[in-house]
């Protein structure tokens, strides 16, 4: 085997090893649990419903996501389907446009777990 051929032999079998860690990392299907629902709405509770919740229909992210999707879908995060782990990871320690970012000191990875898994099994996404 030459050089090139090990070198992508290895960039394969890295990104395979990866693959794997992120879908087991994810809490995706039936897997989850009613307490990590729970738990996760805590985190929602705490770090998310001001400017995403419901409850205020004039928060920041509510008015944000409307005035960026206009009819499309709902302002509100917990009517949003397709929100996986890794893009809620992505916005949340990232930050997005007037979002803040949020450190590992404030949500934790499995804080954040939790609220993927409270936001997939919201009643709009069964």
């Amino acid at each position: 085997m030459g050089k090139g051929s090990a070198e992508h032999l290895l960039c394969a079998l890295a990104l395979c090893g990866l693959g794997s860690v992120s879908v087991a990392d994810e809490p995706a299907g039936n897997t989850a649990s009613s307490q990590q629902f729970e738990d996760g709405r805590a985190v929602f509770e705490r770090w998310c419903w001001e400017c995403h919740g419901k409850r205020n229909p004039h928060g920041s992210g509510t008015w944000s996501l409307r005035k960026r999707d206009g009819e499309g879908p709902s302002p509100y995060i917990e009517d949003r389907a397709g929100l996986t782990y890794e893009y809620l990871e992505l916005v949340v320690r990232n930050g997005q446009r007037f979002m803040p970012r949020f450190r590992y000191t404030e949500i934790s990875d499995r804080e954040l777990r939790d609220m993927s898994v409270y936001l997939q099994k919201s009643p709009a996404n069964p």
